[in-house]
């Protein structure tokens, strides 16, 4: 009987190193007047736990939040504008949101 696939954690799919930088920058009284400062406090969020659980549950709900109720094209943007945002992977960050119940453009293969 085949293992079920496991799911990618959000500290595989983001860049740690790049999300410990940008959280050190976090400005509570500042940090809703930017799209910068939004990454910022997401950062913030993301290095404050060390709970991997935590972590996956903040990152799933945050994609929710900012791709529900939009088409998949408009996902596929906004995943690659947060891959590029925050340094990371966009095909990881694609693959998390997927895993988590986002919906994405399906590919085709030819």
């Amino acid at each position: 009987m085949p293992k079920p696939k496991v799911k990618l954690r959000a500290c595989k799919a983001l860049n740690w190193d790049y999300l410990l930088k940008i959280s050190a920058e976090y400005d509570s009284e500042t940090a809703h007047l930017s799209f910068a400062g939004g990454m910022a406090k997401l950062a913030h969020d993301l290095t404050q736990t060390g709970d991997e659980d935590v972590r996956d549950r903040q990152l799933s709900e945050f994609l929710h939040c900012v791709t529900d109720h939009t088409s998949t094209d408009s996902t596929e943007k906004v995943l690659k504008r947060l891959a590029q945002s925050l340094h990371c992977d966009y095909e990881k960050m694609r693959q998390f949101a997927k895993e988590n119940g986002i919906k994405v453009k399906m590919r085709f293969l030819r």
